[in-house]
């Protein structure tokens, strides 16, 4: 049977000969270190404190132009008026495409600066969008069924497969901290009113900047 010294030195080389025995990180093997780092989760809040959880977004030229994504009535709107530009440039003579091209870029430059600045200011000040949405019902399913059945159509073929037009994962007790993804209970629930209708706005700002 092999002794222990209890002189300091004895110690020393006990402890150095039982920290030999435990593997180190270069000699893991591969099967250890298969964690793949966390989902990041943005989260979004309205002005009446509901907290939600944000679908993944894709770049407006991402969706127009790779030919795998689905097109959208609005996309077709995009390329179609894309693709009118070019046929104009290349049919007609340059006495015609310059004033005329000046025209149209003039129009969609005003379009941008003063129509979209008038509204976002609107919005800002008296939630003008959200409750033009509301009044004229185009996201409530009894009044305007078939519009709000088109908005559907339209947002779930520019989103992400973690988009549903209808149901989210909402934290309750949304005043406190939402990173904590202990602290609440998981509730199933519509998406915000404000969200689908940023949404439908932001197609209509692709439009103008395309």
């Amino acid at each position: 049977m092999a002794t222990v010294s209890l002189n300091e030195d004895g110690l020393r080389n006990r402890k150095a000969a039982a920290a030999s025995t435990v593997p180190s990180s270069a000699d893991a093997s591969p099967a250890q270190n298969t964690d793949k780092p966390a989902e990041e989760v943005v989260w979004g809040k309205t002005p009446s404190g509901q907290v939600f959880r944000v679908p993944t977004t894709h770049d407006v030229i991402t969706a127009l132009f790779n030919p795998l994504q689905p097109k959208s009535h609005i996309d077709l709107l995009n390329l179609g008026l894309l693709g009118l530009q070019i046929l104009i440039f290349l049919a007609f003579p340059r006495s015609f495409t310059r004033p005329f091209f000046f025209l149209y870029f003039a129009f969609w430059r005003a379009a941008y600066d003063a129509g979209l600045g008038w509204v976002l200011t609107k919005q800002s000040k008296k939630n003008w969008i959200v409750r033009e949405v509301q009044r004229r019902g185009w996201l409530n399913a009894e009044r305007r069924p078939k519009v709000r059945e088109w908005i559907k159509n339209e947002l779930n073929m520019k989103m992400d497969t973690d988009f549903d037009f209808d149901v989210s994962l909402e934290y309750g007790g949304c005043q406190r901290d939402v990173t904590d993804d202990h602290s609440f209970a998981i509730l199933e629930q519509h998406l915000p009113l404000e969200y689908n209708t940023w949404l439908l706005f932001r197609q209509v700002v692709d439009v103008i900047l395309i």
